[in-house]
């Protein structure tokens, strides 16, 4: 009788064949297969029970006949095929693991556009200083934190976290969007509001937490851009939940007054490089921090997340069901 099989279609990073190991040892009577294992590995998916994919199409993904769940190793959903994973009737665990590393980069982000980092870096290294060195001039001072009036768009796991790190670190004051009104309060968030220009009205300062869907595509653009005027944005989400041309005008003509960004508009396809994240300049504007998507590349939490997969297939084999469970109507 041939065994129910598991799939590791993506190579295998540092730490990963140690754990896959302990699988084996664990579920004898599942197969684990790995790109190491065999040179043709998508002739296996007709056998698949579960698979843990690095990129997915649909075509693969209705081929695998007997496909009861596939795992993923991070937490946004928006580049799968979500229609056809819907269609064929199969579970989608996603993981959180890298949360803490992605609301951590956000606050960076915030700090270094609020303390002018990078333009101060930049001209050190040209032996140009700033401050008090230079006659105390007042269009060198930089903007604390602390005491800010924030607005989180997404309560969810980053959002939370992010909550707590404001809230409690920099006893700022935290405002939370959510679509869907709460009926608790949740943790170190003075308030939720459903209504998106009451969520940022006041705010200081707007952390996009979000997961792409197609609510949140475009959730601002030229209509309502400016509810976001005199503001910093930090957007650790997905980029087109800003609409491009919107966002960059309204930076470029300093509406926003800074914004730190670390997800884009166009990315390297096979490694390609150099490749600017937009089709837009965002690159050379003076009031923005730039990063390249790595806000949860943190040797942390790249570690948590593959620690978090093992256990969502731990749970599935053990129970029928993974501890992180994808909504897909809801696409997260």
């Amino acid at each position: 009788m041939n065994k129910q099989k598991i799939l590791f279609l993506s190579p295998l990073r540092e730490g990963w064949k140690e754990q896959i190991e302990l699988l084996k040892a664990e579920f004898t009577d599942i197969e684990f297969v790995t790109k190491e294992d065999t040179d043709h590995i998508l002739s296996l998916l007709p056998e698949a029970m579960g698979i843990i994919p690095f990129r997915i199409t649909s075509e693969q993904v209705l081929s695998a006949k007997n496909l009861k769940i596939i795992f993923i190793p991070w937490s946004g959903t928006d580049a799968l095929p979500l229609d056809t994973i819907r269609k064929c009737g199969c579970m989608l665990a996603n993981t959180h693991g890298n949360a803490s590393s992605v609301a951590e980069h956000a606050v960076t982000l915030a700090l270094a556009a609020m303390h002018r980092i990078i333009p101060y870096h930049q001209d050190l290294q040209q032996g140009l200083w700033h401050g008090f060195v230079k006659g105390f001039s007042e269009s060198d001072q930089w903007m604390r934190l602390t005491g800010k009036r924030c607005t989180i768009l997404g309560a969810g796991e980053i959002g939370s976290l992010l909550a707590k790190i404001l809230h409690e670190g920099f006893q700022c004051e935290v405002k939370g969007w959510k679509k869907h009104p709460v009926l608790d309060s949740l943790p170190f968030f003075d308030s939720i509001e459903t209504d998106l220009h009451q969520a940022v009205l006041d705010a200081e300062i707007v952390f996009i937490t979000l997961p792409l869907t197609e609510s949140t595509k475009d959730l601002f653009n030229q209509d309502n851009i400016d509810w976001l005027t005199n503001k910093l944005i930090i957007n650790t989400g997905r980029a087109t939940i800003l609409n491009e041309i919107a966002l960059y005008k309204a930076l470029q003509e300093k509406f926003i007054l800074y914004a730190g960004l670390d997800v884009w508009y166009d990315y390297p396809i096979d490694k390609q490089e150099p490749k600017y994240p937009s089709k837009l300049p965002f690159h050379v504007l003076p009031n923005v921090v730039i990063s390249p998507h790595i806000g949860g590349y943190s040797r942390e939490g790249q570690y948590q997340m593959l620690l978090d997969t093992m256990a969502n297939i731990r749970a599935y084999l053990k129970t029928g069901k993974p501890i992180w469970q994808v909504n897909l109507e809801k696409g997260y």
